[in-house]
């Protein structure tokens, strides 16, 4: 009796109408049954049931996971950037400025592109502040977790992402934030005013400092370039090593030394529209051309408006901040052995010795104009000396008024004294007791002022 399985084999590859061997100009026919199976089962299908895919497939459908950025408020790296500041920073000046735009403007994604750029540049030099060669910085484009070498790397001066020294140009060239076709720089100077950015700079905030700074209330901008720039931060490492035991008072006098830097150091960054080249550094404005501006902006912080006067001291005040800073930074340039920029200090000290204390902060008349300053810094004029003049008369004759008039009130009090003596004598013989002893005999001086009212 033939096997059942043969004769059905047999039968099945004698179809001719079967479309498996159609025109497959072959004579062989498969000779089992798992053959005719993996025959006709679909490429994409072979080794793997249930419709499971293969591994390349897998990694193909995988969604890439979302870029974490580094928030320059709550100090994390964050994904969905733009989602977490709209929840959980919302009351920031820099958050509500780009919620003012609708979703997917143009105008909203360079204020977006700006926030992740300061954060990239804080981030950032946490890796390079520390002296290391390679690891894990935020890039503008997506990060693969490979450690790289960081010195290959320079921020864009529009938007602070960082790129390869080779491709920043092309980058530059294409920043949504550049100003137009006219102000673009070469390569050479891209790269080099990229080397200048602050996360740059090879110096370290102490501990005692940042506990000083952990309490500090102020804007965003000014807070960043306090905790960034290597001359503030360098100025503020030396203030707590003169003082190692800080109390309350010394703590809001370094705050406010290091806010009065940061504040000025934006004002000129804000009003030098003639350099192209201008950096948000504090050491970019120790040079002995940027002296007038520097004169400017202090003038501005004590709050100076034509046609008005103020206390020279505040420009004092002022510019032993900025004097004491410089040594900082000096010291600093020192230790790195940065000659040319410590030949521009230099000359910006000398600059600053002979003729900041005259121009600013000596009075043009300690006698006249006693609290008083003139924007020209010159003697005041006839009217202004004659009306100083009458007040100061007023004044004498108001204050020898007051001496006659406490001279005459001790002369009647001398008189009603003599007389409560030889009435207390009287009273002694007559009822043989007295009242000199009692502080209510002598009138007392308010008394004495309400009687000759």
């Amino acid at each position: 009796m033939p096997d059942e399985s043969s004769s059905d084999v047999t039968n099945f590859s004698a179809n001719e109408e079967d479309p498996t061997f159609r025109g497959s100009g072959s004579s062989e026919a498969p000779n089992t049954i798992s053959e005719l199976e993996s025959l006709s089962t679909p490429p994409h299908q072979s080794g793997s049931e249930d419709g499971e895919t293969s591994e390349a497939t897998k990694k193909s459908k995988k969604p890439r996971p979302s870029k974490a950025y580094f928030c320059i408020f709550c100090k994390k790296r964050k994904t969905h950037f733009p989602r977490h500041l709209t929840n959980m920073h919302s009351d920031k000046e820099e958050v509500r400025e780009f919620l003012k735009h609708a979703p997917g403007t143009k105008q909203r994604m360079k204020l977006i592109s700006k926030i992740r750029g300061q954060g990239a540049i804080e981030y950032n030099s946490q890796t390079t502040q520390e002296g290391s060669s390679s690891g894990s910085i935020q890039l503008g484009r997506r990060m693969t977790g490979i450690p790289i070498d960081t010195e290959l790397y320079l921020p864009c001066l529009e938007c602070g992402n960082y790129y390869k020294k080779r491709n920043l140009q092309t980058h530059y060239k294409k920043c949504a934030n550049k100003a137009g076709p006219s102000n673009l720089l070469s390569k050479c100077r891209v790269r080099k005013l990229g080397h200048g950015i602050p996360s740059q700079a090879k110096v370290t905030m102490s501990e005692q400092l940042k506990e000083i700074l952990g309490g500090m209330s102020a804007s965003s901008n000014i807070m960043r370039l306090i905790e960034c720039d290597p001359a503030i931060v360098a100025f503020g490492n030396k203030l707590c090593k003169t003082n190692k035991h800080i109390i309350s008072t010394q703590v809001n006098s370094i705050r406010r030394n290091l806010k009065v830097m940061a504040v000025i150091t934006t004002y000129m960054y804000e009003h030098d529209e003639g350099d192209p080249d201008k950096q948000l550094t504090v050491s970019y404005y120790y040079k002995h051309e940027k002296f007038d501006l520097f004169k400017k902006a202090v003038l501005y912080n004590i709050g100076y408006k034509e046609g008005t006067y103020n206390s020279a001291s505040q420009a004092g005040a002022i510019g032993r901040i900025w004097f004491n800073c410089a040594k900082s930074l000096n010291d600093l340039y020192l230790d790195l052995g940065l000659r040319e920029d410590k030949t521009q200090l230099d000359e910006w000290l000398q600059k600053f010795k002979s003729q900041y204390y005259v121009e600013l902060e000596k009075p043009a008349s300690a006698q006249l104009t006693r609290n008083r300053w003139n924007k020209k810094m010159t003697i005041p004029n006839d009217e202004e000396v004659a009306t100083l003049c009458t007040y100061l008369k007023g004044r004498d004759a108001t204050a020898q008024n007051r001496v006659e008039n406490n001279i005459r009130l001790h002369a009647l009090g001398s008189t009603l004294q003599g007389s409560v003596g030889v009435l207390d004598r009287i009273q002694q013989k007559t009822f043989g007791r007295g009242t000199r002893g009692t502080p209510e005999a002598v009138p007392r001086e308010s008394d004495l002022q309400r009687f000759c009212r």
